[in-house]
């Protein structure tokens, strides 16, 4: 066995140290010390070329995956160096870090891996994708196939689209969707016309995965996006996104929206609190969204202030800037309803709730929050229920109701319903 990683690890090594380095650099090897670089340390490049010349010399992918990771920016990139290698040898490259993957202690090749599949994917397209259904099993052909397809995606999904079918017929479905999200990562870097154009290409195939995902370019067309799939799944963050670059044209959008469906996009609410509260911190943003309430339709007014803590859940210092700045009792008492949950922040709720003052307002937050988990602590057959009506109690407790007003509590609890009927 130790003879075959030999033979494997040679095989790599030799495959990297043609394309990275073409000569072994002997005087600089025999001259130069070998040195850790720590921290943020450059690496000179006599230094680059000689941890790399050792490495090969010791037939170690190891080593030239630890070459690799120290190399810092503006030396010689591991993509720039696969470049440097024809197609035949990217291919052997990539059937060979399989083969290391399937000894004792595997190294970790996948940043290697991924990069060589790029770039043959860059040069062949399809082709690529028919070579690696071509191999055998014992050459990798399942997972270099699903490697092939997945670099495919992100570029080009109307090509892998096809074969996503075809390696789910043959090998199932995994319980991550790594084709939709690198094909929803490639759309969301070129733009809001490429994500709209995926999403119809695409459908139920992007299941499971944040839309969109990854950064988004300078002069992204948020406005687009957000209006074309005001439904789609994350949208949240795409508004948060906008919203902290420019909080008027978001608000705006959001509008738009809400003409359209109120119902779905005043949960949006939330998010353009979030991202405003990203670029200006949680006073300036409350004190914005709350000038803002009373452009909403007022059947809406409560649902708006519901979602305003929605990203903002875990920090237990929000809920007090937010109330600070809204005008209403109605609009706190709502804010703090929010907040209120068995699996939330508790300290947060709890905190909201005294903030509110009077057990009469206490009561009304409480109740708000009971009508959205009263379905789940009303059916005895779940196994949350009783954790939600602890939780319940040990609020009240808490707070130290009367019994008039935990029996109004409870009654809510106990009642199946929904939060807003209308």
């Amino acid at each position: 066995m130790k003879n075959s990683l030999s033979v494997i690890v040679a095989i790599v090594g030799g495959l990297i140290a043609g394309a990275f380095i073409g000569q072994r650099f002997a005087a600089t090897h025999r001259e130069s010390r070998l040195v850790e670089p720590r921290g943020n340390d450059r690496v000179s490049e006599p230094a680059r070329r000689t941890i790399a010349a050792a490495a090969v010399e010791k037939h170690d992918l190891r080593s030239l995956q630890r070459w690799h990771l120290q190399q810092q920016s503006g030396g010689l990139e591991i993509c720039g160096q696969i470049e440097r290698m024809d197609s035949a040898a990217i291919r052997d490259l990539m059937t060979s870090l399989i083969a290391a993957t399937r000894q004792p202690d595997p190294p970790d090749v996948s940043a290697i891996l991924e990069a060589a599949a790029r770039e043959l994917f860059h040069r062949e397209g399809d082709k690529a994708i028919d070579w690696a259904n071509s191999l055998d099993p014992a050459a990798g052909r399942a997972v270099l196939l699903e490697q092939m397809i997945r670099t495919a995606a992100g570029p080009s999904p109307e090509i892998a689209l096809p074969w996503i079918g075809r390696y789910h017929k043959e090998f199932g479905k995994g319980l991550s969707n790594e084709f939709g999200r690198a094909a929803i990562v490639g759309a969301t870097a070129r733009g809001a016309e490429d994500l709209i154009r995926l999403k119809e290409l695409y459908g139920d195939g992007l299941r499971g995965c944040e839309f969109p995902s990854g950064p988004f370019a300078d002069g992204f067309d948020f406005h687009l996006l957000v209006t074309k799939l005001p439904r789609a799944s994350g949208i949240q963050e795409a508004i948060q996104s906008w919203a902290a670059r420019d909080k008027d044209a978001a608000w705006s959008g959001i509008k738009e929206n809400m003409a359209a469906d109120g119902r779905i996009a005043v949960y949006q609410f939330g998010a353009v609190f979030s991202g405003v509260a990203i670029a200006e911190g949680d006073r300036q943003a409350a004190r914005w969204a709350a000038s803002k309430l009373d452009e909403l339709p007022p059947e809406l007014r409560d649902r708006a202030v519901s979602s305003m803590l929605e990203h903002e859940l875990g920090q237990s210092a929000a809920y007090e800037s937010v109330m600070a700045e809204l005008p209403r009792e109605s609009d706190r008492v709502a804010l703090a309803a929010s907040v209120v949950s068995p699996f939330g922040n508790t300290a947060a709720g709890l905190g909201a709730l005294k903030a509110l003052g009077s057990e009469s307002l206490q009561v009304d937050a409480l109740i708000g929050s009971a009508k959205v988990y009263s379905r789940a602590a009303s059916n005895t057959d779940r196994v949350d229920s009783k954790a939600i009506l602890d939780f319940f109690t040990a609020t009240m407790d808490q707070l130290k109701l009367s019994p008039a007003s935990r029996e109004t509590v409870n009654t809510v609890l106990h009642t199946p319903q929904d939060p807003y009927p209308n």
